[in-house]
């Protein structure tokens, strides 16, 4: 699965930061908190207000701020290695609590300590907010790119850290990494337990036509008169003429033996030849 880095266009701007800034912003995308989120630089609205558009790639996860002086101290050093310092400050007048970027190039990053605080971000107090991992993946402390579900989970909303919290449940299962979604089991096949990533096979001798089965119980025995030599079979087989089957749960059917005979398909069982006449021959039909 391909994850993509982008800033948001129609909220963001970048145009305070300068040109090594920039670039150095763009890099701590890939390096906050190990991966497990994402940085976006706001300048209009809150954090919060970032509503993701799945349609629109000038959009992302809805994101919300850097509210530790941890996560600010990560910034810090991530955008500016050379000086990984930012200022505490208590304002009712700037954003936050969170991290900011305060003034133009040669402004600084700070940290406002109030809690409560409805100011916007603006050009002048640029906020630093925080993006999840996206849906179909999750944060692992010791990478630095949100890493895709493993097969058998799968997460639908964003925010996953440690593992995909989903697992697939019995009757679905998932045999990609990176999904939002498990599939269901087809015809055919069913599975029992949670977190897989295949569904397990009717056996030779049962069939199973509907989807999502749950239990072997839900594969089916073929009738007398029929068989199935294949695993994973949605129906069974009929014997044909000259042969039969007189138990269920076959995987093939019996030759009718010398004096008898069968003329019809599905049978369980042969007809004796007539008084007066015999055969010498299996597999008659006549």
């Amino acid at each position: 699965m391909k994850i993509t880095f982008f800033l948001l266009l129609s909220f963001l701007s970048l145009s305070e930061f300068n040109a090594e800034e920039t670039r150095n912003l763009l890099s701590a995308r890939r390096k906050l908190l190990n991966g497990v989120q994402f940085l976006n630089v706001v300048t209009t609205g809150k954090c919060n207000n970032q509503i993701y558009d799945s349609t629109n790639p000038q959009t992302d996860i809805a994101s919300y701020y850097a509210s530790s002086e941890t996560m600010c101290n990560q910034i810090s050093s991530a955008l500016r290695a050379e000086n990984n310092q930012y200022t505490s400050i208590y304002n009712r007048k700037r954003p936050g609590p969170g991290c900011y970027w305060r003034g133009s190039a040669t402004g600084n990053l700070q940290y406002n300590r109030r809690s409560g605080n409805t100011r916007d971000c603006t050009n002048d107090n640029q906020c630093l907010c925080l993006q999840p991992c996206n849906a179909g993946t999750f944060g692992i402390t010791t990478e630095q790119m949100c890493q895709p579900c493993a097969t058998g989970r799968v997460s639908s909303v964003a925010g996953h850290f440690g593992q995909c919290n989903d697992e697939c449940i019995a009757g679905q299962y998932q045999d990609q990494t990176g999904q939002t979604s498990c599939k269901i089991c087809p015809i055919g096949f069913y599975q029992n337990l949670l977190g897989k990533d295949a569904c397990k096979s009717c056996s030779a001798g049962y069939y199973n036509n509907e989807n999502g089965k749950v239990s072997a119980m839900d594969c089916k025995g073929c009738s007398v008169g029929f068989y199935q030599n294949l695993p994973s079979s949605s129906d069974c087989k009929n014997c044909i003429a000259g042969q039969f089957t007189d138990i269920a749960d076959q995987i093939a059917c019996k030759t009718c033996t010398v004096g008898k005979y069968q003329n019809e398909v599905s049978k369980e069982a042969c007809k004796s030849c007539p008084s007066g006449r015999y055969n010498t021959d299996q597999l008659k039909i006549v």
